[in-house]
């Protein structure tokens, strides 16, 4: 479709959505995600949230302020 001037912009549960715009040659990838693995990603990225506040506040205030959480 990107050939033809047409660039993909949304997939959606039935329909796949595309903008005009300039002839370029593109190759799209689209992996099909579970709704258990999105909810595992989400977890994954919050527990690394978690982990990188408390490398700041063990750089910044020490392991005192680890104990005091």
């Amino acid at each position: 479709m990107s050939n033809k001037g047409f660039h993909l912009q949304k997939v959606d549960k039935f329909f796949v959505y595309f903008k005009e715009g300039e002839l370029r040659s593109l190759n799209y990838r689209i992996d099909v995600v579970k709704r258990d693995e999105k909810e595992a990603i989400n977890i994954f990225t919050a527990l690394w949230v978690k982990v990188i506040v408390i490398i700041i506040l063990l750089t910044v205030m020490g392991a005192d302020a680890i104990i005091n959480i």
